[in-house]
């Protein structure tokens, strides 16, 4: 009995040396668009963490990371549900918007990814991403001036969809 406990005692040891070891911090699953020319853009993976403002309150940035993971399952009913979270302990999370907007464009609700996408231009004028995305919503709907005038803008502040 005493070898069996031994036994234990050194199979935990190790186990938990080697969990200490491999142990490099969280992995997060973000999500990265690529796009050829004539296409919608695809979901890949990127480990890069996240959230990309350090005024996110944890919490919130829970939920946006849990969302992202069920995004890149395209699972966008649970991914919008956790983004709505994050939104709702956030309402200024930038990311949030963007992410929920492009779930809502790949369920081909249009109206709701504008509205997010206008919101995530209204926080920060500046982020390529957003007017990417409505870009390709605007392109969706058949709006192709809208679609040309926010691709051009996108561009403009360096981001061409294949970052």
């Amino acid at each position: 009995m005493l070898v069996v406990v031994a036994l234990i005692s050194i199979a935990g040891s190790i186990w938990f040396a080697v969990a200490k070891f491999n142990d490099s911090g969280p992995k997060v699953a973000l999500v990265t668009l690529t796009r050829t020319p004539e296409s919608t853009p695809t979901p890949t993976l990127a480990r890069t963490p996240t959230p990309t403002t350090s005024s996110v309150s944890s919490d919130a940035a829970f939920y946006y990371n849990r969302g992202t993971a069920y995004y890149s399952k395209s699972d966008y009913d649970k991914a919008i549900s956790d983004y709505n979270e994050a939104i709702k302990l956030d309402p200024k999370y930038k990311d949030a918007y963007i992410n929920r907007g492009s779930a809502y464009f790949y369920k081909s609700d249009y109206d709701k990814a504008i509205s997010d996408f206008n919101e995530a231009i209204k926080l920060e004028p500046n982020d390529g991403v957003a007017y990417y995305w409505r870009a390709l919503t605007y392109r969706a709907q058949g709006k192709n001036a809208e679609a040309q005038a926010d691709s051009h803008r996108a561009e403009q502040l360096g981001y061409t969809g294949s970052q």
